[in-house]
């Protein structure tokens, strides 16, 4: 992808898909067969969340598999990264195929995350609050 496109595309006032959290997850697995390709907040009891920057045990973010990122979240506001997406399954920490996702920190210290969907069926992005 090219930077003009991701300039076009990473409103953090809109266009911001809806949110579908699932026990601590964003889950793509619940019945949602095509999911749109757009920026997504996360949210957890109405406060802003984050998807994890280590690895999340088995069986916990409402799925078998739950997916977190490798590497930290941007620290300048406006910044945009590739993110490389894990899981965690059989032991592993990054057992299925990886995939690539983009960052975003918005002005007002939050972060919008372009998302692709999960490989296989029991993944799901987890969301946590920002550990301090």
């Amino acid at each position: 992808m090219s930077g003009a496109f991701l300039q076009e595309q990473t409103s953090c006032l809109f266009p911001i898909c809806p949110v579908l959290l699932w026990e601590h997850s964003l889950s793509f697995r619940h019945g949602l067969h095509q999911f749109p390709m757009c920026w997504y907040r996360l949210f957890l009891n109405q406060t802003s969340a984050r998807i994890p920057e280590r690895c999340v045990e088995s069986n916990r973010c409402g799925t078998h598999a739950p997916l977190w990122i490798t590497q930290p979240h941007p620290t300048w506001s406006g910044e945009i990264v590739n993110r490389t997406v894990c899981n965690v399954w059989s032991g592993s920490c990054c057992h299925f195929q990886s995939h690539t996702i983009h960052v975003k920190l918005c002005h007002a210290n939050y972060y919008v995350y372009k998302l692709v969907k999960p490989y296989t069926c029991n993944l799901a992005y987890c969301a946590g609050k920002p550990m301090l």
